[in-house]
């Protein structure tokens, strides 16, 4: 029985650590964002998105940091930056359809980008759809 007892307290001890690890990784990206240094918030989202892969939110904050980094970056790693930005919105709403700040980030993205990149109007007007049906305000602040 006191094996058992050991075993539980080592298993909350980590998931306690780990928790805390990601949320000061996840702090540590937003504030990277915030001080504008796009390549450390990438760095730090990834990793939390490594250790949280059902999180909707923190696939939200990194294809944030994706699109800011291609909005700063040459015309050809722009590309890049905004192909993974789409998927990072697109895994967001795939993992909480009900993440009204994630369909709103998508939704820009589809009106913004062009086609080669995934954007579109009628995709746009498909999240536009889903937010009303939602009941939810398509003007709302992010």
């Amino acid at each position: 029985m006191k094996k058992i007892k050991w075993f539980l307290l080592v298993l909350v001890l980590s998931v306690n650590v780990n928790a805390t690890e990601t949320d000061q990784l996840f702090e540590s990206g937003l504030q990277a964002i915030e001080n504008k240094d796009f390549k450390t918030a990438i760095s730090e989202l990834e990793k939390v998105v490594k250790i949280e892969p059902d999180n909707s939110e923190y696939h939200r904050w990194l294809g944030r940091a994706y699109g800011l980094q291609a909005e700063q970056a040459s015309w050809f790693k722009a590309i890049g930056w905004a192909k993974k930005t789409r998927i990072s919105f697109e895994k967001a709403v795939e993992l909480d359809p009900e993440n009204v700040k994630a369909l709103l980030d998508l939704r820009e993205f589809y009106q913004q980008a062009p086609g080669f990149l995934g954007g579109g109007k009628d995709k746009a007007d498909t999240i536009t759809e889903k937010l009303k049906a939602l009941g939810k305000n398509i003007d709302q602040e992010k």
